[in-house]
C-alpha cells in the first residue's frame, strides 16, 4: 500500500506540472519554427547561415524527441546544402595555401560535412563533396577515400549519386586498372553520362589507347555538341597520335565555345609548338595567363618555351612567380634547376636538386634529373650511383636505364653500356634514342669483341624509319653500320644525306669527318673516355604539361653522336 500511494503521489505531481516540463523540453521550439521559416525562404549562403544558427540554438535550448530529430534532419540538409555550395564556389579556381580567404571557406565547407555525417551517418552525398573538397585541397588519399564512403553508403536507388562519385573516383585513381573499372561501372549505371565519357577517355589516352578514347569522345560530343570540354579532350587525344591538323581543329572549336577557357588556349599551344610554331604558341599562352594569371602550369608551359626561345629571364621570371603564388611548387623548382643548368649553370641547378633528393629520394623522376645533370658536369660514377638506385625500387624504368647506359659509355666502360641499352630496348622497343645510340656504339666501337655491324644496321634501320629519315645523327649512324659492313658505297650515300641536313648545326665538321672516313673506306671508330672533370655543358630544357616533364625524357645521347637540336652533348666534349 504505501509503494501505491507513493506511485500514485508521483502520477500527481507529474500531471499538475505537466505543462511546465512540456515548456521546458521544448524550450527551443520558437527557434526551430524561425529556422524552418527561414529554410522555406532561403535564396543565399547567408540565409543558410541563418537557418544553421538558429536550428542550432534550437537544440541548445531543448526540444522534445520529435522536435530534436526534426530539427536534426533539417541542419544536416542544411550544412549540406551550404557546404556543397562553398565547394562549387571553390571549385571555379584552385586552391592555393596562401589564398587565406579561401582556405577559410574550405575549412568551414569541411566542417559541416563532418557534422552532416556525425548527425547522419549514412549520408553518401556528403561523403561524395567531402571528396571534391579534399580533391580541391590535392590531397587525393583523403578524396578517394571518401569518395569510397560514398559509394559504400550509396542505396541501390540512388543512381545518379552513384555514378557522379564512380566518376570522381575513378578520375583520380592512380591505377588505370582501377580508375577504368570505376569509370565502366558508372557508365553501365548512367551510359550518357558524358563527365564519364570524358574520363574514361583521359584513362585511354594514358594507357595508349587512342582510338578507344576517340570513341567515347565521338559519344559525347553527339551528346552534347557544344561541350567545350569534349572538343578539348578530343584534339588533345589527337595530339597524342600527332594528328596535329585534326587536333587544331578541334582546338579551335574549343576556344570557339569557350574563348575565355585558359586550359584550351594551353593545349592548343602545346600542339603549336608540336609544329615547331612557338610564336604562336606564345601568343595562346600570354592570352591564357591574361585570363587566368594564377593558372601556374600554364605559366610554367610559357616558361618552357621562353626558354626554348633563347629567353632565359623571362623563363625565370614566370618560374619565380609561379613559386611567389605556391611555395615548393615541385615542377616549378625543377624547371628552375633546368633553366640554371641550360645557361651554364650547373653546379647552381644540381645543388638546387640535391636539396630536394634528401627528402625526395623516392621520387624517380626527380633523382633522374639529377644524374643526368651529374652526367653533364662529368660526373658519370655519381650518375651511375644515383641510376642504380632508382632501378633498385624500379627494374623496369627505361629512362634510368639508358641514363646509365649514357654514363657507362662516358665513363669508358662500353660492355655495360650496351647491356643497359639492351635491356631497355626491351622496354620500350621504338625508341630512337636508344636505337640510335646502341647502333653507334655496335657499329663505331673500337673493340672488336662489341662491335657488331649486323645488329647495328637493324637497328639504325629501325631508328630511322622511326624519326622518318629527318635526322641527321639518326642517318650518318645508318652510315656508321653500313661502313661497318664493308658497304662503303651505301655508308657515303648516307654519309652525304648527313651532311645535307646538318648543315648550319654545330655538328656539320665531324659529319664531314665521318663522310672523308668512308670515302677512303675506312670504318668510324670512336671511344668515349671517362672525365669526371666538372664543368660541362648543361642539358637541354624539356617541355611540362601533357608531354613527359624534363626529368623524365629519355636521358640524353652521350656517345659521340649528334644530338637533335634540343637534346644535350655528350659529357665528355665531343659533339657529333
Amino acid at each position: 500500500m504505501t509503494h501505491a500511494r507513493w506511485a500514485a503521489g508521483c502520477l500527481a505531481v507529474l500531471l499538475w506540472h505537466w505543462p511546465a516540463f512540456a515548456a521546458a523540453s521544448n524550450g527551443g521550439l520558437a527557434d526551430l519554427d524561425r529556422a524552418t521559416e527561414r529554410k522555406l525562404s532561403a535564396t543565399n549562403l547567408n540565409d543558410l547561415s541563418q537557418v544553421i544558427d538558429l536550428l542550432q540554438a534550437a537544440l541548445n535550448k531543448g526540444l522534445d524527441a520529435p522536435n530534436t530529430a526534426f530539427a536534426q534532419q533539417l541542419l544536416a540538409e542544411s550544412l549540406l546544402e551550404r557546404a556543397t555550395a562553398l565547394t562549387d564556389g571553390l571549385s571555379e579556381q584552385d586552391l592555393p595555401a596562401a589564398r587565406q580567404p579561401r582556405v577559410r571557406l574550405w575549412s568551414v565547407a569541411l566542417s559541416d560535412l563532418k557534422r552532416v555525417v556525425q548527425l547522419e551517418a549514412k549520408q553518401p552525398r556528403a561523403y561524395y563533396v567531402m571528396g571534391r573538397l579534399h580533391l580541391l585541397a590535392g590531397d587525393r588519399d583523403q578524396a578517394i577515400e571518401a569518395l569510397t564512403q560514398a559509394i559504400d553508403t550509396a542505396a541501390e536507388d540512388q543512381t545518379e549519386l552513384l555514378a557522379e562519385a564512380l566518376t570522381l573516383r575513378g578520375s583520380i585513381q592512380t591505377s588505370s586498372e582501377q580508375g577504368r573499372a570505376d569509370l565502366d561501372r558508372a557508365l553501365a549505371l548512367v551510359p550518357d553520362r558524358t563527365e564519364a565519357l570524358l574520363a574514361r577517355a583521359r584513362v585511354l589516352q594514358e594507357q595508349g589507347k587512342h582510338d578507344e578514347a576517340l570513341v567515347d569522345l565521338d559519344r559525347a560530343i553527339a551528346l552534347d555538341p557544344d561541350d567545350p570540354a569534349a572538343h578539348e579532350a578530343r584534339g588533345s587525344v589527337l595530339a597524342s597520335k600527332e594528328d596535329f591538323a585534326a587536333a587544331l581543329q578541334s582546338l579551335d572549336r574549343a576556344i570557339e565555345l569557350a574563348p575565355k577557357s585558359d586550359g584550351a588556349l594551353a593545349r592548343r599551344a602545346q600542339v603549336k609548338l608540336s609544329q615547331n610554331d612557338s610564336a604562336a604558341a606564345l601568343a595562346d599562352l600570354d592570352r591564357a595567363l591574361e585570363l587566368n594569371p594564377e593558372a601556374r602550369v600554364v605559366r610554367l608551359l610559357r616558361a618552357h618555351v621562353r626558354l626554348l626561345t633563347n629567353n632565359p629571364d623571362g623563363a625565370l621570371s614566370d618560374v619565380e612567380t609561379t613559386l611567389r603564388m605556391q611555395p615548393g611548387f615541385l615542377p616549378a623548382i625543377r624547371l628552375r634547376a633546368e633553366i640554371l643548368a641550360t645557361t651554364g649553370k650547373l653546379a647552381d641547378a644540381i645543388g638546387t636538386l640535391e636539396a630536394l633528393a634528401d627528402v625526395r629520394s623516392d621520387d624517380g623522376a626527380l633523382m633522374l634529373q639529377l644524374a643526368r645533370y651529374c652526367l653533364a658536369d662529368r660526373q658519370s660514377r655519381r650518375a651511375i650511383a644515383i641510376c642504380a638506385r632508382v632501378l633498385e625500387s624500379d627494374q623496369q624504368n627505361a629512362d634510368a636505364l639508358r641514363l646509365r647506359g649514357d654514363a657507362y659509355l662516358a665513363a669508358g666502360n662500353q660492355s655495360q653500356a650496351i647491356a643497359d641499352y639492351e635491356a631497355a630496348l626491351q622496354i620500350e622497343p621504338n625508341e630512337s634514342g636508344l636505337l640510335n645510340n646502341l647502333a653507334w656504339l655496335l657499329a663505331t666501337s673500337p673493340d672488336d669483341g662489341l662491335r657488331n655491324g649486323k645488329r647495328a644496321l637493324e637497328l639504325a634501320t629501325k631508328a630511322c624509319e622511326v624519326t622518318h629519315y629527318k635526322e641527321a645523327h639518326i642517318i650518318s649512324t645508318l652510315a656508321a653500320a653500313y661502313a661497318e659492313n664493308g658497304q662503303f658505297e651505301t655508308a657515303v650515300e648516307w654519309s652525304r644525306k648527313a651532311v645535307d641536313l646538318g648543315q648550319g648545326t654545330p655538328h656539320l665538321a665531324q659529319l664531314q669527318e665521318e663522310l672523308k672516313s668512308y670515302q677512303n673506306k675506312t670504318p668510324w671508330r670512336e671511344l668515349q673516355s671517362a672525365d669526371e672533370q666538372p664543368g660541362q655543358q648543361p642539358p637541354a630544357a624539356t617541355p611540362p604539361g601533357d608531354e613527359k616533364p624534363v626529368a623524365e625524357q629519355p636521358a640524353p645521347a652521350v656517345s659521340a653522336h649528334v644530338p637533335p637540336d634540343g637534346d644535350r652533348p655528350p659529357p665528355n666534349g665531343q659533339n657529333r
